[in-house]
């Protein structure tokens, strides 16, 4: 994919907005892991695409353990904000800077802090959701929760939240309780 005369695409990925979204965010697992794991999906993906990849995170590198402000892994580039700046800002200022913005996508889901100043500056964005369908992320793991969530449901419609209930479930609940009620 070419962003026209700009040369290869730019991703630059406000790491913790996606580390912490919904879709990404496993429980058990410490935050040193889900950066490693961001980090290798995404360098899977640089490997197969001919795409950089710069990763800004909140914080200086001693978050992570790297004794530098700035560090490449696996050919993913990590960047980390300092004192009072954090990763939205740096985020900013960093396409501010760059020339040539048409190739640049921001990933995050930051509207207000982010995506809009970054637009009217000429770069694309993309939200976190997308982005990580689009790197391949977890779809196995994905479906192996539907499917389970389907078997949950069939074992135990009584343990159900509400906002699992169909619209003919709760029909037959209002029904059943408004005819007891008469």
């Amino acid at each position: 994919m070419k962003n026209g005369n700009y040369g290869r695409p730019l991703y630059i990925i406000d790491g913790y907005n996606v580390v912490f979204s919904g879709k990404f965010e496993r429980k058990g697992e410490d935050i040193e892991s889900l950066r490693q794991e961001l980090i290798n999906y995404l360098s899977g993906y640089r490997s197969k695409r001919n795409v950089d990849i710069v990763v800004v995170w909140d914080g200086d590198s001693s978050v992570i353990n790297l004794n530098s402000s700035s560090r490449s892994l696996g050919g993913v580039k990590n960047l980390f904000s300092k004192g009072p700046e954090n990763a939205d800002s740096k985020i900013v200022k960093m396409v501010a800077k760059y020339e040539k913005r048409g190739r640049i996508i921001v990933v995050s889901n930051d509207r207000r802090h982010i995506v809009t100043v970054v637009k009217n500056l000429g770069a694309k964005t993309m939200d976190v959701e997308s982005f990580l369908t689009l790197i391949g992320y977890k779809k196995s793991h994905v479906q192996r929760d539907i499917k389970n969530r389907d078997k949950s449901y069939e074992n135990n419609t009584e343990k159900l939240n509400a906002n699992d209930l169909t619209v003919e479930e709760w029909l037959r609940i209002f029904k059943s309780k408004n005819k007891k009620g008469e």
